[in-house]
């Protein structure tokens, strides 16, 4: 199974400054109050003691992009639409309950499960974008949103990524 990205990560403050530059913007909230970062665990079953199979999320990366939504399933669970499922169930719920009024999923061009996820999710193409390590990826978005410039420029570690680069190599960034 390919590992769709490595986004180096690797200490605990890598980790807090991932998470402290991800909280969601109140703009993006239709005025209601942010969660912050919205991450929640995908069970098999209704009851949280049932086994944990994945995850979703929706991060605020950039101020520029709207927060983009991700998920991942364990692989011996994918194929059997629990991306999907949940991912209609909490796309509604960040509606319904922030007030979340943009929303895209970042993909790589050759994760066609996550595109097609997108896509069963209610998600249209929108565009692009390019990662801090220079591979395009493909922009799904809410419809009648705004389509992405190809050409914009995004770090996964948010607006802090070159501080969360630095710690991981040591360098100054000059």
């Amino acid at each position: 199974m390919e590992v769709q990205g490595d986004f180096g990560i690797h200490t605990h403050e890598q980790l807090k400054a991932l998470s402290n530059n991800m909280l969601l913007s109140p703009s993006f909230c239709g005025g209601k109050v942010s969660p912050g970062m919205a991450a929640y665990n995908i069970h098999l079953g209704s009851s949280s003691l049932d086994p944990m199979i994945g995850v979703l999320s929706l991060a605020q990366r950039s101020q520029t992009v709207p927060p983009d939504i991700g998920w991942v399933v364990m692989h011996q669970h994918a194929g059997h639409g629990y991306a999907t499922e949940a991912g209609k169930e909490f796309f509604k719920y960040m509606i319904e309950e922030y007030g979340v009024t943009e929303m895209v999923a970042i993909v790589k061009p050759t994760n066609v499960v996550s595109i097609k996820v997108a896509e069963k999710i209610g998600f249209v193409e929108g565009g692009g974008i390019i990662g801090e390590d220079g591979i395009p990826r493909r922009v799904f978005m809410l419809k009648g949103m705004k389509k992405i410039d190809p050409d914009t420029r995004i770090n996964f570690h948010g607006e802090e990524g070159e501080k969360i680069k630095e710690m991981s190599t040591g360098s100054s960034g000059l």
